[in-house]
């Protein structure tokens, strides 16, 4: 939990950097913040590790239908 959490905030601090308005949506959306500056917005999954080199992670349903459904 630690760990995602840092992510969490690392992530909020970049977007906000970045000029984002930034909402944590994590308690009750499959994305965990929603993302918005002028008129572009982002809805953001976070995943947090410890790994040096990533090749995979773990989305639930809700986020793989979710991200199938807004593709671009």
């Amino acid at each position: 939990m630690a760990i995602e959490q840092r992510a969490m905030t690392m992530s909020k601090a970049w977007l906000e950097a970045a000029g984002f308005s930034v909402t944590d949506t994590s308690k009750n959306s499959p994305v965990d913040f929603l993302a918005v500056k002028d008129q572009e917005q982002l809805k953001v999954e976070v995943k947090g590790t410890t790994a040096q080199e990533v090749s995979s992670f773990f989305m639930t349903k809700n986020e793989v239908t979710l991200h199938r459904t807004e593709i671009r």
